[in-house]
Order: structure tokens, then sequence, then C-alpha cells
């Protein structure tokens, strides 16, 4: 997907495009170059999009970034969906087009995901 700005929305697609993760109890991050998931301007509320943020490269963007990091954190849920740290009655789901939005965790629309069992024994 192309960046815009200093992030890259997040969407759903074939196995072969999928991103390989790693999860530290706290961060969904990029295995490739460390870019975290995100959510959109940190507004933590259903309807708003996910997206991936690089990760810092200077001082300055990684205190702005441990400043507002309350919208890169995100708990892995048993039941295969992924939820906000902040708000654990969202989780991550599809909208009208294939790309990742937050909707409430009874949604018919929240992503449930298959390897998140894999993805938690990377902590």
């Amino acid at each position: 997907l192309p960046i815009f700005g200093d992030f890259c929305p997040l969407g759903i697609g074939s196995e072969e495009g999928a991103m390989k993760v790693s999860y530290d109890n706290h961060y969904i991050t990029r295995i490739k170059d460390g870019a975290r998931m995100n959510i959109f301007n940190g507004w933590v509320n259903e309807g708003i999009e996910v997206s991936i943020k690089p990760f810092p490269t200077s001082k300055r963007e990684h205190l702005q970034q441990v400043r507002s990091s309350a919208s890169r954190r995100f708990i892995i849920n048993e039941n295969g969906t992924v939820s906000t740290a902040r708000n654990p009655n969202l989780v991550l789901g599809l909208g009208y087009f294939p790309k990742l939005y937050l909707v409430d965790r009874s949604s018919t629309n929240r992503a449930i995901f298959k390897n998140t069992h894999a993805l938690l024994q990377s902590e």
C-alpha cells in the first residue's frame, strides 16, 4: 500500500500480500521495518480507520509517538479479535471498503483473525 504523509491505511487482502507482524503485549509491529499499527489521528472511536505508522527516525518523532501511544496499543483477544487498549469494546473490523476500521466488539463487521495464537506466542 502507498504511504500517505506519515501513515499507510490498512486493509484486507490476499494471504500472499499479508504483512508479517509481531506483538509485545502492547504494540503490533511490522517485522520488515518496525512500523506500528495506529488508530488514525488517535481518535479511538467507532468508524475510525486503522493505519500503520513508520517507526520514528528522530528523537522528536519518538517523543511525539510516546505521547500518543494510546492510539497504538492493542489487545489480542482469545476469540481472534483485536481490540484497542484504551477501549476494549472497539475491535478491528471491516467497512464499506476493504480497509480496517474500529467497530463495536459485537458488530457483524468485526474481523476475526485465524493466526492470533501464533502472534500471542511472539511476545
